[in-house]
């Protein structure tokens, strides 16, 4: 058992290192756009960003972006085939490209079939674990959230995309379609599921504002409670 537990650390580990090389290869000094499942995000004009999204968001960055990603991270509970949030998120996902794609390593071994069943195209595949997501979240903004490696709790997918973008090299991160209700772009005014992690998120806001990280909001909301610059400043 004790070999297994080594195995399993050695291969994270080298997993991770494998995904750094690469989200640097396609991040390092771009600007990147995070786009969450919020209702009618406001989409900031850019030149030419790398675009990362999480779930279903995919929709938003088709519909109010008219752009595909380039990085999309899954996480497990859309896999879930009796969970009315994995039905609708796969329903939204039928038939769209999601670029290189981040998957809940837990997840992993049953995704990509189900991916291909839907007809979800997409690049390179990485699974990442819990331990994998707080290791980027630390790495990316120097400091580890609620206990360093014990993984209790984590920011929400949309945040952890920020610190991802972070952690690859890029220039700016501007993130929009991320709020603190629970309402997603293609649930038609339903809520889908609880929103979780606040505590965390607020701290991750914070400690984006506190070091002065190159990260901006399009979110009013966002902007007036936690600091985070505007997009649209003109000293940014």
């Amino acid at each position: 058992m004790e070999n297994y537990h080594l195995d399993r650390k050695r291969a994270s580990v080298s997993e991770l290192l494998k995904l750094r090389r690469h989200v640097q290869n396609q991040i390092g000094g771009r600007d990147c756009i995070v786009i969450g499942s919020a209702p009618t995000p406001v989409v900031p004009a850019m030149s030419d960003p790398f675009v990362l999204c999480v779930n279903g968001s995919v929709f938003s960055a088709n519909e109010y972006w008219g752009r595909n990603p380039d990085l999309t991270y899954l996480c497990g509970a859309i896999f879930n085939e009796a969970d009315a949030y994995a039905t609708r998120t796969k329903d939204t996902l039928r038939g769209r490209s999601i670029g290189d794609v981040l998957i809940a390593r837990h997840a992993f071994k049953k995704a990509l079939p189900m991916l291909a069943d839907e007809g979800i195209s997409h690049g390179n595949s990485f699974p990442l674990s819990k331990y994998d997501k707080r290791i980027i979240l630390g790495e990316s903004i120097g400091y580890f959230l609620l206990g360093g490696y014990r993984c209790n709790s984590n920011v929400s997918n949309g945040l952890f995309m920020v610190g991802m973008a972070l952690w690859g090299g890029a220039s700016r991160v501007v993130f929009s379609g991320i709020s603190f209700g629970n309402q997603h772009a293609y649930s038609a005014g339903t809520s889908l599921s609880q929103r979780g992690h606040l505590h965390e998120d607020q701290r991750f806001l914070e400690v984006t504002v506190e070091r002065n990280l190159p990260v901006f909001t399009t979110s009013d909301e966002i902007h007036a409670r936690f600091g985070v610059r505007m997009w649209s400043d003109p000293e940014r």
